[in-house]
């Protein structure tokens, strides 16, 4: 049985980016390694990532630093960025179409380490009330 959270997710940048609030598809984009999820994600929006513009940033874990200090737009978890946008330190930039991540616990068959069991119950807290994916019974 497959089962996972699905979690909203959001396009971000610093309001003094220009343009900010315009067309998400004219904004530079940030783009990192191991960017293939997170392109499929933006077509599902509505965006046509084969004709946007890019910065390479190298690492994924540079581009929420990046957008905290005005370099393009990225999209990222609205869980994880909640903060930032009610203190304005980033705004949302609209898109085409909502868009969600899915996260999910994956733990092999067989036996598990006793504490296995209360991180993913401890995990899924997180994202209590969260919309469940599709494929939850």
């Amino acid at each position: 049985m497959r089962r996972g959270i699905r979690v909203p997710t959001t396009a971000i940048a610093a309001p003094k980016l220009p343009g900010v609030t315009t067309d998400p598809q004219r904004l530079p984009w940030l783009e990192h390694e191991g960017m293939a999820s997170k392109l499929t994600m933006m077509r599902d929006c509505g965006l046509n990532v084969d004709s946007l513009t890019y910065v390479l940033i190298g690492s994924p874990t540079l581009s929420l630093q990046a957008v905290r200090n005005g370099l393009d737009v990225t999209i990222f978890s609205a869980e994880f960025i909640s903060d930032d946008l009610a203190t304005g330190r980033q705004v949302q930039v609209p898109l085409p179409k909502t868009l969600h991540a899915r996260y999910l616990a994956v733990t092999p068959r067989g036996p598990r380490h006793r504490l296995v069991g209360p991180f993913v119950a401890w995990v899924r807290s997180l994202f209590e009330g969260r919309v469940p994916s599709a494929d939850d019974p």
